[in-house]
């Protein structure tokens, strides 16, 4: 005959205490101040930022300043960079006074607007016609040429003086 000791009688079928997921305890105890986790808040864009930082970002292939509500225009032309603005295209089809203020006053330091007609764009184009062609060097394989014609074409509607 066998003989049953406390080891062997439990059998692995036995009820084991339900644990709680949060704190790793048997369910029924109290919560203790570092049991608690504390919640992650998050920001979430609203969707009218993203769609201005997706229209600043590809201005260059879709130049579509023009059509923006005005509300949302101020933010884009904020978050574009002159610096990496192509001249031809922006004069081809941006349109919009806050967007050629920004580029002149990012440019340079001093704006006669009124000796430009008082336009931002015609003195941004004007002043930029000045500068390409008085820096002007020829280059070998006329590349420095095809460009120079190519912002005095995109400028020409806009230069009066």
């Amino acid at each position: 005959m066998e003989i049953q000791t406390a080891q062997t009688a439990a059998s692995p079928t036995a009820a084991k205490p339900m644990l709680s997921p949060t704190t790793g305890r048997p369910k029924g105890t109290t919560l203790l101040e570092e049991d608690v986790i504390p919640p992650v808040y998050v920001k979430v864009p609203r969707l009218d930022d993203i769609i201005s930082k997706a229209l600043s970002e590809n201005v260059q292939s879709y130049p579509a300043l023009d059509h923006i509500p005005p509300e949302y225009l101020e933010s884009v032309v904020t978050m574009l960079d002159p610096v990496k603005m192509n001249f031809a295209i922006a004069a081809r089809y941006i349109k919009t006074e806050k967007f050629w203020k920004r580029m002149c006053v990012e440019r340079w330091k001093l704006h006669e607007l009124t000796a430009h007609g008082m336009s931002w764009k015609r003195l941004y184009c004007e002043k930029h016609l000045n500068h390409i062609l008085q820096s002007y060097r020829p280059s070998p394989l006329e590349h420095n040429y095809r460009k120079l014609l190519q912002e005095v074409e995109a400028a020409s509607p806009y230069v009066h003086t």
